[in-house]
């Protein structure tokens, strides 16, 4: 299982875009979940786990890039039910659902509920 973290409560990155021209190397679809999500949203904290190898046979596993786990830590959500935050999540992931992305479970917490 692939797994990043990190922890920068005041830094936005650049967005990197996800798609890949025959002249670019691909790149891994966690790198791209954490990118389109730092360019979409005030992250505070983001754990991105590849979870696919846990689904070989299973319905939407394609190359081992099909799964994911997303805790996501955002000021963003401030004021936002369960709901309203996954559809926060989902938007900046627009692209990757409508083909490489079959299932994700996610984690949506304020800074606050974090620290929790």
């Amino acid at each position: 299982m692939q797994t990043t973290k990190y922890q920068d409560r005041n830094i936005k990155d650049l967005f990197v875009s996800s798609s890949n021209t025959p002249d670019s190397p691909q790149v891994p679809m966690v790198e791209t979940i954490e990118n389109n999500l730092r360019a979409a949203l005030n992250i505070g904290y983001i754990e991105v786990s590849n979870d696919s190898e846990n689904h070989v046979g299973h319905a939407g596993y394609t190359d081992g890039e099909s799964h994911f786990s997303i805790i996501v830590v955002s000021d963003d959500f401030i004021d936002k039910n369960r709901v309203a935050r996954q559809r926060m999540v989902y938007s900046a992931l627009k692209q990757e659902m409508k083909g490489a992305i079959h299932a994700l479970s996610l984690k949506t917490l304020t800074l606050s509920e974090w620290d929790q």
